[in-house]
C-alpha cells in the first residue's frame, strides 16, 4: 500500500516568488518591445 505525506504550502511566500519571477521577466522584456507589456481585453458581442 502507498503512503503519501501532505504538504502544506505557504501561499504568501509562493505568489511573493512568483511576483518576483514575473517583475523579472518584464524587466527583461520591456528593453526589446520598447515599452512596458499591458493587459487588453476585447469584449465581442452585444451583451457586455
Amino acid at each position: 500500500m502507498l503512503s503519501y505525506a501532505a504538504k502544506i504550502l505557504d501561499g504568501k511566500a509562493l505568489a511573493q516568488k512568483i511576483q518576483l519571477q514575473l517583475k523579472e521577466r518584464i524587466q527583461a522584456l520591456e528593453p526589446k518591445i520598447g515599452r512596458p507589456p499591458g493587459l487588453a481585453v476585447i469584449m465581442v458581442g452585444d451583451n457586455p
